[in-house]
């Protein structure tokens, strides 16, 4: 009986040893692992070797929140409507790049850059818009879009020239247009006075065509009738035109 105890105490005593070798302690969310490694052997045996009573080392492994994991998750999102973003605004795909922008910002709110490139980009649109419409000479769509584009890029000088231009180019073919069909002395006189002096064209053609209106032009200021009609028309053809320039010739 005493045998048999001893024999059950030196079992519960190794047990007790080896349950101390390794320890494993988890808790929120975290795992560590302490291992201690006890010289049990005579010497003999593998475990002899660089593992010496009270060697003690530990390797903690920290798993991921669920918030974690939904940031990066986002973070990917975002990165990837990003670069199709990016990608249809070299094509000059805006809206295209106007939907990616979006889509990005919905995974990061509130960024201003973000919303600083859908700005730009539905400023581009209206602007190429308006590019189109000046090459096919349609020149009231075109200064309308380039109006348009301004309100994103205020005082921007080349959309400020743009608009200049096309309201040129307007006020010539209604020009020549007016002295080839010679019925309305007055808008011709206008409309060639408004070149000359608004926008400076002092080109011989232009000279040569006011001066053929001029004698009519004093004729009428001669008259308080005549000269009302002028003045009058004047001022209805400049207000129809978006002159930006502050150095407005009177």
């Amino acid at each position: 009986m005493q045998k048999q105890l001893w024999i059950l105490l030196n079992f519960l005593m190794l047990t007790f040893l080896q349950a101390q070798s390794q320890t494993f302690t988890s808790g929120d969310g975290s795992m560590s692992i302490t291992v201690d490694k006890l010289n049990l052997s005579n010497g003999k045996d593998n475990y002899s070797q660089g593992a010496s009573s009270g060697t003690t080392r530990e390797y903690h492994y920290t798993s991921p929140s669920s918030s974690d994991i939904i940031t990066e998750m986002y973070k990917k999102k975002e990165t990837k409507e990003y670069e199709e973003a990016v990608k249809a605004w070299k094509q000059r795909d805006w809206d295209k790049a106007i939907t990616h922008f979006k889509r990005a910002e919905a995974y990061h709110t509130n960024n201003q850059i973000y919303e600083a490139a859908i700005s730009q980009a539905r400023g581009y649109k209206e602007w190429d818009k308006g590019v189109e419409e000046a090459k096919n000479e349609n020149w009231d769509k075109a200064i309308e879009r380039y109006k348009e584009a301004l309100q994103y890029f205020p005082n921007d000088n080349t959309l400020m020239k743009n608009i200049i231009e096309c309201s040129y180019s307007k006020i010539l073919e209604l020009a020549a247009k007016e002295y080839n069909n010679q019925k309305d002395c007055v808008n011709i006189a206008v409309y060639y006075y408004i070149l000359w002096k608004n926008f400076g064209d002092s080109s011989e053609l232009v000279q040569q065509r006011y001066s053929h209106c001029s004698s009519i032009i004093e004729n009428m200021k001669q008259s308080e009738k005549g000269h009302l009609k002028f003045e009058s028309r004047l001022s209805e053809v400049r207000k129809e035109l978006p002159f930006i320039n502050s150095n407005w010739n009177p």
